[in-house]
C-alpha cells in the first residue's frame, strides 16, 4: 500500500508541476512515472521505519509519513529531470532529518498495530539481566 496517491501528490503541488516533471514526449502526465516516484519514496521511508515498526505501515497513515512520501516523491521527480536547487537540497535535508528522527525514536508517530516503543526490551549486559 502506497503512503500517497497521485491525487494527493497533485494536491500538495500542482497538476501542471507534476505533469511537467513526469511527462515524456507528448506533454501528458505519465502516471507510471509518478507512481514509481511514490513507490521509491515509500521504499526509502520503510528502510528507516524498519528499525522500529512493521512495514509497510497500515491505514491510517500518520501525517508525517504521508508528507515525507510526497516530498521525497517530488524530489525523485525533480531528480529525474536533473533539476536540483538550494530549495530542493533544503527539502532533502529536512527529509533526511525526519527519517533519522523516525528511525531513532525522536519522532514517534501514531501507527496502528505498533506499540510505539513500549514493548519488550532486549538487555545485552550480563549484569543487568537479573534485575
Amino acid at each position: 500500500m502506497a503512503y500517497n496517491t497521485i491525487a494527493e501528490l497533485i494536491e500538495r503541488y500542482t497538476t501542471k508541476e507534476i505533469t511537467e516533471l513526469s511527462s515524456s514526449i507528448n506533454g501528458e502526465m505519465d502516471e507510471s512515472v509518478v507512481s514509481q516516484a511514490i513507490e521509491d519514496a515509500d521504499a526509502e521511508i520503510d528502510i528507516y521505519l524498519n528499525a522500529k515498526y512493521d512495514t509497510p505501515i497500515a491505514e491510517p497513515i500518520p501525517g508525517i509519513i504521508k508528507k515525507l512520501s510526497a516530498v521525497i516523491a517530488y524530489l525523485n521527480l525533480n531528480h529525474r529531470r536533473n533539476i536540483w536547487s538550494e530549495e530542493l537540497q533544503s527539502l532533502r535535508g529536512w527529509c533526511d532529518k525526519q527519517l533519522k528522527n523516525l528511525s531513532d525514536g525522536t519522532i514517534v508517530p501514531d501507527i496502528a498495530g505498533n506499540d510505539n516503543g513500549t514493548g519488550s526490551v532486549m538487555i545485552e549486559s550480563e549484569e543487568l539481566r537479573g534485575w
